[in-house]
């Protein structure tokens, strides 16, 4: 072992006997060494943290996350809504999508999810309308939450048409967990 300790020593020793041309090379090699490590520590982060993706569950499932349980009881295409006394319809080549679902809280909380994105085929999404004079409610209060006892909750998006049959459900979005988003379906 030795030998070789003092061959390398010997090496390091004349660091001048090292040609230009070779110096430049193990610069070159290491530099390109570190910026490998770096693409690939990045490129892993970006596609557990910045690309959205989907894993479906079980068509009726309930899906506890953070405390709250989410379950879809039905999921509906209607050409109007019905809010109140006004009934709005869709635009031009959209229809809109309602979503039944139930929230369930383990614990009281400050804030409960409820605006979930609706999710179709290409990891395409729509956020959900608000209409304040409906039977079910169309958003949510932590106040109106009671520990235990399921929410009624209807959520409502309006979709394109060409992409309403490639619709499969509302994603359980965690930005805090690299997991993909579980989609819930009824």
């Amino acid at each position: 072992m030795t030998r070789v300790a003092d061959r390398i020593r010997a090496v390091f020793a004349h660091v001048d006997r090292w040609s230009d041309w070779k110096r430049s090379w193990l610069i070159t090699f290491s530099v390109g060494c570190w910026v490998f490590i770096f693409l690939t520590i990045w490129s892993v982060y970006a596609a557990t943290h910045l690309i959205d993706r989907y894993v479906p569950s079980e068509p009726g499932t309930m899906v506890t996350q953070d405390h709250q349980s989410y379950q879809v009881l039905d999921m509906r295409q209607t050409e109007v809504i019905v809010d109140g006394e006004e009934q709005t319809p869709s635009n031009a080549d959209t229809v809109w999508v309602v979503v039944d679902l139930e929230v369930t809280i383990d614990k009281k909380l400050d804030v409960v999810l409820c605006d979930l994105p609706l999710v179709a085929v290409g990891k395409r999404t729509w956020k959900s309308e608000t209409f304040y004079s409906r039977e079910i409610p169309t958003w949510c209060d932590s106040e109106e939450f009671t520990v235990g006892k399921p929410y009624p909750l209807q959520l409502i998006y309006q979709v394109p048409t060409k992409y309403v049959d490639q619709v499969y459900g509302v994603a359980l979005e965690d930005p805090s967990s690299p997991a993909p988003s579980i989609v819930l379906r009824p």
